[in-house]
């Protein structure tokens, strides 16, 4: 691939921040804060209908709404979504909150595509030849093609490789910065304790205020999430060692699957292949690992 079309220039799109448009409101000579005439005239219109108010009055009273709307916004907009929730107080909002956050926490089960599953476990847990997983992946995009169950792991590999790739990138100075401390510190520790100090201990060891500044491990962070969804046969004692039994199924969540479909969808939207994506972040690690070496 050539630089310019690059697979790894895909990114999110740039979008305003929450409740900034082009009707915005825009600050007036004294620093007060206001919506454009024309957002005022909507709520007035609305006010002067439902309560037969003349123009003036009807005018006044939305831009009142408007300011302390302002003012109310400036308490909240700090806030995450449950405390806003639980400040505004609306029973109803709460309600449909609660049963979206259910909802978005339910977990799917992805079988591994050599399972064989009994009657009853695919009456329960299949559609047709899909299990949950991919019968909802297949539901909302089936143009992204993702029916076996090495297409999804791929696919949620690849979305971890790129995520600790673009991380890295955007913060190459702060990472490379940081392991620059970590160097120097550890070379003075190994003279004051006449023993060797790895950067690994002086990496576990340190507090941390700014995790942007942590190099990410794309990898690693893979195999943490699919360990983590794994659910295993009952495991083998072998001596004094353990071995993990082998994995029955994964529970992914609803939440996680749209995150999966959103990366599909801007690589191929940007016209970037799977393929062509891996084969580009295994060539730069496999480079970044020589430059070490």
């Amino acid at each position: 691939m050539s630089e310019t079309s690059s697979a790894l220039e895909v990114g999110e799109a740039n979008l305003p921040p929450p409740g900034m448009t082009e009707s915005s409101s825009t600050p007036t000579e004294d620093g007060t804060e206001l919506p454009p005439p024309i957002e005022i005239a909507k709520v007035a219109a609305i006010l002067s209908r439902d309560r037969n108010l003349d123009r003036r009055k009807a005018i006044d009273e939305a831009i009142a709404l408007c300011l302390e709307a302002g003012i109310r916004y400036a308490e909240l907009v700090e806030l995450t979504a449950d405390q806003i929730l639980k400040e505004v107080g609306d029973a109803t909002l709460l309600d449909w909150a609660l049963q979206r956050a259910n909802r978005r926490k339910k977990k799917l089960r992805l079988y591994p595509d050599e399972a064989r599953p009994g009657a009853e476990i695919k009456n329960k847990f299949f559609q047709g030849d899909l299990d949950q997983v991919r019968a909802y992946l297949q539901k909302k995009p089936a143009y992204l093609n993702m029916r076996k169950t090495r297409s999804v792991l791929s696919t949620i590999e690849l979305y971890f490789l790129k995520t600790a790739h673009d991380h890295n990138l955007r913060n190459k100075e702060k990472i490379e910065e940081l392991e620059k401390s970590w160097a120097r510190l550890a070379k003075q520790r190994t003279k004051e304790m006449r023993r060797t100090v790895t950067v690994e201990e002086i990496r576990n060891g340190w507090q941390l205020t700014e995790n942007d500044a942590i190099r990410r491990d794309g990898d690693r962070e893979y195999e943490d999430f699919m360990n983590e969804a794994a659910v295993r046969a009952d495991g083998i004692s072998e001596g004094h060692h353990f071995r993990l039994g082998k994995v029955r199924y994964w529970e992914l969540t609803e939440d996680f699957l749209d995150k999966l479909i959103n990366f599909r969808r801007r690589l191929k939207e940007a016209h970037v292949g799977i393929r062509d994506l891996e084969a580009e972040l295994k060539q730069r690690a496999t480079a970044k690992r020589g430059k070490k070496g």
